[in-house]
């Protein structure tokens, strides 16, 4: 059955095969990368690193392999996306696509799902609680609105969605997180949503959410996995943060004593009495939690010191799971904070006694508030039940692979791994990175060195005006010709600054909250000149007809974080093999951690790069206003100009300048100028 999949991809992408007779373009980059991903198909529990930059044409490549993969050789399949909006390109242009193919090449198609999570679907006694105290003027609407949640939920799709698709918005300003289902549902309540999860365990192959393919390592959502299933995640460059989302989690003494000293007249009798040790208890781990003046996170220095932590942290955890509400105070919205609390609890119990460990204490720096953090050390701790099962897991991104340094052009994903907390030499089977050799045109266009930096110290930090001055004069030049222009920024605090300097002339979009997709669409019906957004850095198609938008990107500052300090405890901790810190191994997991964050970053910089050039026509500008960006010649900071693809280069290499004043000048120009200065 292998055999035929290799037949099957030697003649969808040869030269005169299916994809050149459906009029599809050919790419020999394509073909190799869907080789890879064949290449990784083993009954051997181990990862594969498959990084395939813009333009490779990365999802047909994967969908079509892992889907006959499916149909042929009787193995469920999981892909995994960070961002919904991937899943949707993948359900409606993607995978009828590869349909077509298999139906063509007479191979069965599996049995496709996609699952999302329960906060999509409508709870009618939400919906009902909402709307109770609506006034009479009001009330047919809101008897409508109420109707359809609970016909929704019975016998259509159940999903909120279906009500903003028809009428454009929520009533009565309820955003989807008043109305949709959460851990407080009744399990009935919704028998869409049931049948839903019903559907995905049965499917052969299904599309999901990273959230909810890790969320299946504890509660298998996703069914029962099998030797030789196989689980895909693209975008996989996100993967450790949502894995640390997941599985991070903060005990926060002061909040749990302040919700049972708030929720005590709603408990039981024999509860209070619980809520009453428990905030004696509370009180006690506050006070052991000080340490000094010590603000932040602290670790823990022996073994002694951690067995007492954990196990008073237990003993008040096995507590809080047996709290019970009065039933006439169920329905309370008083009470969803504490029973999301006895939720969690119950989450991080489950988490101490499997994959987690308590990890540190820590004390936020403003309000001084205590808590314990409890996580794992080593991400792919959560994935380890995928292996042992024998399932191949395939990472995939356009960003995957060492950037952070001179040797970047070779395929090494060393800091991926490290990250993840794999060993590239036991755990991985497949590690590539293909590029094609020609997509798009792209010109650069880089911050005068002279320019104004972004920030200022002052009592704080803060936006540099005279540096917000100069991006709204980029901006003018930049759509001098009629150019239309996506302005990435850092954050929405950014582009209200930016909005600032806006004149009455300007004929802009400013993205300040909302979906980004109403103010694409908005910016679309407005023959506006530029979209100023921090939103679509990647996950988002700026695509009309699948036609080009936009001709210039413009990405305003460096997105640069500095690694934070939790992030240099847990790889100490990984470091020092063991729950106890060593505090000597400290100095190497800042270094990693740092090399993660510049990683992170120059990630970043490439899909905002990317937003440009999605075709192999596509042509335009890159606008860089933040003069810590390298130009050619630059030595400082220059791994970020490793962000730029390699066919890019000779580009790069040519790149203009946009000097303060606002003008535009060739590289040379401004070199000569410098030195003159200099002189």
């Amino acid at each position: 059955m292998m055999n035929a999949i290799k037949n099957l991809l030697e003649e969808t992408f040869s030269n005169n095969g299916w994809l050149a007779n459906n009029n599809y373009d050919v790419n020999p980059a394509q073909k190799e990368y869907a080789f890879s991903v064949l290449g990784s198909l083993k009954i051997d529990g181990k990862y594969n690193l498959l990084e395939a930059g813009t333009g490779v044409g990365k999802s047909f490549a994967y969908a079509l392999t892992v889907l006959a993969y499916a149909a042929l050789m009787k193995k469920r399949v999981i892909i995994a996306t960070h961002s919904i909006a991937l899943q949707n390109d993948l359900l409606n242009d993607t995978i009828p696509m590869v349909e077509k193919c298999l139906i063509d090449a007479d191979i069965p198609i599996p049995i496709i799902e996609q699952r999302i999570g329960m906060q999509h679907y409508v709870d009618p006694m939400r919906v009902a609680g909402q709307l109770k105290d609506v006034d009479n003027r009001n009330i047919s609407l809101s008897m409508e609105f109420i109707q359809w949640a609970k016909d929704s939920s019975d016998s259509g799709s159940g999903l909120i969605e279906d009500w903003i698709y028809e009428y454009g918005e929520l009533p009565f300003g309820l955003t989807p997180q008043d109305i949709c289902l959460n851990i407080h549902s009744h399990s009935d309540i919704n028998t869409s949503f049931e049948k839903h999860k019903l559907d995905s365990k049965l499917a052969d192959v299904i599309i999901t959410s990273h959230m909810m393919l890790l969320s299946n390592i504890s509660n298998n959502v996703l069914g029962i996995f099998k030797p030789g299933d196989v689980v895909l995640m693209d975008e996989s460059d996100t993967i450790v943060d949502t894995m640390e989302t997941i599985t991070n989690k903060h005990i926060r003494l002061t909040k749990i004593k302040q919700q049972l000293k708030n929720n005590y007249s709603s408990l039981t009798a024999k509860s209070q009495e619980v809520a009453s040790s428990c905030i004696t208890d509370v009180e006690q781990m506050i006070e052991a939690t000080y340490v000094g003046k010590a603000k932040g996170y602290q670790g823990f220095s022996t073994p002694s010191e951690l067995t007492k932590h954990l196990d008073n942290i237990v003993s008040l955890l096995n507590r809080l799971v047996t709290l019970k509400i009065r039933k006439k105070c169920r329905d309370n919205r008083e009470t969803f904070p504490l029973r999301e609390t006895i939720f969690d609890s119950e989450a991080i119990l489950y988490q101490l006694k499997g994959y987690s460990t308590l990890m540190s204490m820590h004390t936020s720096p403003v309000r001084h508030e205590r808590s314990y953090v409890v996580g794992l050390y080593k991400p792919a701790i959560i994935l380890k039940k995928l292996i042992n099962s024998s399932v191949s897991i395939i990472c995939t991104s356009a960003t995957l692979k060492d950037r952070a340094g001179s040797a970047y052009k070779k395929a090494s994903f060393n800091n991926y791994a490290i990250a993840m907390g794999i060993n590239m030499a036991k755990d991985v089977n497949v590690a590539t990175s293909i590029e094609p050799h020609k997509f798009g045109q792209v010109e650069y266009v880089l911050a005068d060195k002279r320019a104004p930096t972004p920030f200022i110290k002052t009592e704080g930090i803060e936006y540099n005006r005279s540096w917000l001055k100069y991006v709204m004069k980029t901006i003018h030049q930049a759509c001098k010709n009629g150019n239309k222009l996506l302005v990435l920024t850092s954050s929405y605090n950014e582009v209200n600054a930016l909005m600032g300097f806006c004149n009455e002339k300007d004929r802009g979009v400013f993205h300040l909250k909302g979906p980004l997709t109403n103010c694409f669409e908005n910016f679309k019906k407005t023959n506006a000149s530029f979209l100023v957004t921090p939103a679509g850095w990647s996950g988002f198609s700026f695509r009309h007809n699948k036609e080009q938008v936009f001709s210039d990107v413009m990405i305003t500052k460096v997105p640069f974080l500095p690694p934070n300090e939790m992030a240099v405890i847990r790889k100490g901790l990984e470091l020092s093999g063991d729950s106890v810190l060593d505090k000597t191994k400290l100095s190497l997991a800042k270094r990693y951690t740092y090399n993660a964050s510049l990683e992170a970053t120059i990630s970043k910089l490439m899909q905002g790069f990317g937003r440009l050039i999605r075709n192999k026509q596509d042509s335009g500008n890159i606008w860089v206003t933040d003069p810590r960006f390298p130009h050619v010649d630059s030595h400082q900071y220059s791994n970020l100009s490793n962000a730029i693809p390699l066919r890019f280069k000779d580009s790069y290499k040519s790149h203009r300048v946009a000097i303060h004043n606002g003008a535009i000048e060739d590289n040379l120009q401004a070199n000569v100028e410098q030195l003159i200065g200099f002189i």
